[in-house]
């Protein structure tokens, strides 16, 4: 079975449990894992993809490169996706490289946060990878996220970078813009790792965006 449609229905079979929070806005909460074993034969990255940015985002945790004010980060026992993480693990099939939840104010000029897992943390492989990246909300009439996420795998990555320059990037990026609804858990793919994603209404608010 594909590593995405394994993802998927895990996604599919999981349901979530919502817990109420305290304070206005949202909840966002999001994992990022890499595959143990991927597949990206055939796969052609870019020699280089660029940096995500990080000017006017917010700095969260210990994401250092984020410009504007800093946004803490909750507890692991407020996160609502701990038993998607724990379907992750078995098996050996991924590996968790940041699970992260912060409640982001509603309005004001707190649109995106700057996050990261810096080389050196446990549950990195080498000294080399890490991660990094923004999530920007953009709630108009429909909710929006924006996901722009780099990882570095502190090795040889595998698949082509491009007809004229044969020597592998440093790191591969994963950039997607998309329509979401509240509490549901969205998957951003990447032959080498993923993404997952939840926005709930903190305090259990009434949606003032659509669906």
């Amino acid at each position: 079975m594909p590593i995405a449609t394994q993802v998927a229905l895990i996604l599919a079979l999981w349901c979530v449990w919502i817990m109420p929070a305290t304070a206005a806005g949202y909840q966002v909460e999001v994992i990022i894992f890499a595959y143990a074993q991927p597949d990206a034969d055939g796969e052609k990255f870019s020699p280089d993809p660029g940096l995500p940015g990080s000017e006017g985002l917010a700095q969260l945790g210990n994401a250092e490169q984020g410009a504007g004010p800093a946004l803490a980060t909750l507890s692991a026992a407020s996160y609502r996706l701990n038993g998607v993480m724990g379907a992750l693990r078995r098996g050996g099939k991924y590996r968790s490289l940041l699970h992260t939840s912060w409640l982001q104010p509603e309005g004001g000029r707190i649109r995106g946060v700057f996050l990261s897992a810096p080389a050196g943390s446990e549950q990195f492989q080498s000294e080399a990878e890490r991660v990094m990246g923004s999530v920007r909300l953009r709630p108009t009439r429909f909710l929006h996220v924006d996901v722009d996420m780099a990882y570095f795998p502190g090795a040889v990555i595998p698949g082509k970078t491009g007809e004229s320059s044969p020597a592998p990037a440093g790191h591969v990026r994963l950039q997607e813009s998309r329509k979401i609804k509240f509490n549901e858990v969205h998957y951003f793919d990447h032959p080498l790792f993923g993404v997952l994603l939840q926005v709930s209404r903190a305090g259990g608010a009434a949606d003032s965006v659509g669906e």
